[in-house]
């Protein structure tokens, strides 16, 4: 018999993506030595629903953040992906946050950040995701399958903090300024909240 025609490539960000990394730097923007750019290939489906746009991605080349697969809600002008999965820091095996934030621009790419967030280890790098192609879609988790994204209230948590500690003997020690940023997983009950500050002074919180 004849083979079934693939399904049409609909939805906002379906089809096969060319995702360029640029150089990996830490979260103050300071590349390490040797750093260099890298590119991943993506296959993406996507569904906009009452409830807000989604799509299920999975990795078909490449190795430059930990994790393969992820989903993307639109959130305002941008596409949020948060993904938790297990690695490395510093000879120790932990929990580790991966986030892509991009927003769609007028050559009909996707440009934004990624980040990689573990205890005391975290980095950024540009991203960029190119359209190169339509996906066979059946070989992709199905977005129509997925709850609505939940906003969590750990979202709040962002911006710029002093920080101060205070001895029990009074002794004040002013710790200076840090930019936080929060990340949130899409069923909204857990969060990653990375403050950081310059040279590379960082302290990770998760509100579960």
């Amino acid at each position: 018999p004849p083979s079934k025609a693939p399904a049409p490539n609909t939805g906002p960000l379906t089809g096969v993506y060319r995702v360029d990394f640029a150089r990996i730097a830490s979260m103050e923007g300071v590349p390490p030595p040797g750093a260099a750019p890298t590119t991943e290939t993506w296959g993406i489906s996507s569904v906009c629903r009452p409830t807000g746009c989604v799509a299920t991605a999975t990795r078909l080349t490449g190795e430059s953040m930990q994790l393969p697969t992820m989903v993307l809600d639109q959130v305002g002008d941008s596409w949020l992906a948060v993904t938790v999965g297990s690695s490395t820091c510093k000879n120790a095996e932990g929990e580790i946050w991966e986030t892509f934030t991009v927003q769609p621009r007028a050559d009909g790419t996707l440009s934004g950040e990624a980040t990689e967030t573990m205890d005391a280890c975290a980095n950024r790098r540009g991203v960029t995701f190119t359209r190169t192609g339509d996906v066979d879609v059946s070989t992709l988790a199905d977005p129509n399958t997925l709850p609505p994204r939940v906003v969590s209230p750990a979202e709040a948590l962002h911006g710029r903090y002093q920080n101060t500690n205070i001895q029990p003997n009074g002794y004040r020690d002013e710790e200076g300024e840090y930019t936080v940023v929060t990340n949130c997983l899409r069923t909204g009950d857990r969060c990653m909240s990375l403050f950081h500050k310059p040279p590379a002074s960082a302290l990770a919180l998760v509100f579960d």
